[in-house]
């Protein structure tokens, strides 16, 4: 594989127009700067070639992502919104148009992630870069709650905000990769990162904080993403009891967790956190897709230089 083709294959990343598309692009500088640092005077080659490969899929990409995104029908609309109203919302006719961005925005990135993917999963990189990642970041913590293995060789660590409908997903992600690498040197840790904007993160990250105390996290962590739709301080409490929290050590804690979440804020500001989720593999930032696929090449790669080192 020419270095020229890992430029095309560049390219076709740059279809990403929100914050994932702009990483993946960020990474690509990063990579193409080193290589031209590496090599100053070596000149491209097939230049030609590497336009029409790239030019190509490129006339169709938007016309792809269009028609994997019909417009939502009625029906389709009013489900949308019932599902995620919070109790003060206004009458769904007030909110039409901004509930139809909404289920478009997410129905695109759907479409772009698959398209990605299938790019990614066609494209075969190889990558004569030398190692010149930054220093492994230490961000777990004695407090954090985490599940696999003691002896990781590979620690996964993810920011989380419990009112972000990406971290949801996110959630889902992680139970199925959890259960992938059960019985391999791999753990996952779990930070709080409550973002400003979202009123019930904050709480929720405190019960589900007070929940490791008592042994519990893991299942208020699911019963709490199950719940995000209606997050409330009452229904917190209702998580809580459904969970088999005792009430009065419950108390206690919550009357005493903020620190905890403001130290997991504090590691996430320091660590460059600037959104929910943020992964970080064995102290370094993750600028992947946060897919299955994307987060298992990057543990497999991080279990294969342990296995080389």
């Amino acid at each position: 594989m020419k270095r020229e083709e890992l430029i095309g294959i560049a390219e076709l990343d740059r279809v990403g127009h929100d914050s994932q598309g702009k990483r993946i692009k960020a990474k690509f500088v990063r990579q193409k700067s080193t290589a031209q640092a590496i090599q100053p005077r070596r000149m491209p080659l097939g230049q030609a070639q590497i336009m029409a490969a790239v030019q190509a899929p490129r006339r169709h990409r938007p016309e792809r992502i269009d028609a994997g995104v019909p417009q939502p029908s009625d029906a389709d609309i009013e489900a949308f919104y019932n599902a995620r109203k919070p109790p003060d919302a206004p009458p769904l006719e007030q909110v039409r148009d901004q509930v139809i961005q909404a289920i478009n925005a997410e129905k695109s990135e759907k479409v772009f992630t698959a398209l990605l993917d299938e790019l990614r999963a066609a494209a075969q990189v190889d990558k004569r870069l030398p190692d010149v990642r930054p220093p492994a970041l230490e961000l777990a913590a004695e407090h954090s709650p985490w599940l696999g293995s003691s002896e990781a060789t590979v620690q996964v660590v993810e920011f989380s905000d419990f009112e972000c409908p990406y971290c949801s997903r996110a959630a889902d992600t992680l139970r199925q990769l959890k259960e992938q690498y059960a019985d391999k040197p791999v753990q996952f840790v779990f930070r709080h990162f409550p973002l400003s904007f979202h009123p019930n993160a904050r709480p929720a990250a405190e019960y589900a904080q007070c929940a490791h105390e008592q042994g519990k996290f893991w299942p208020m962590h699911d019963a709490i993403f199950a719940a995000q739709r209606e997050l409330s301080t009452d229904k917190l409490k209702e998580t809580a009891g459904q969970v088999g929290l005792d009430t009065a050590k419950l108390d206690e804690c919550l009357a005493r967790v903020g620190s905890v979440i403001e130290a997991d804020m504090k590691a996430a500001g320091e660590a460059g956190v600037g959104g929910t989720p943020s992964f970080y593999i064995n102290g370094q930032a993750f600028d992947g897709n946060p897919t299955v696929a994307g987060l298992s090449e990057a543990i497999d790669a991080e279990l294969a230089r342990a296995t080389k080192g």
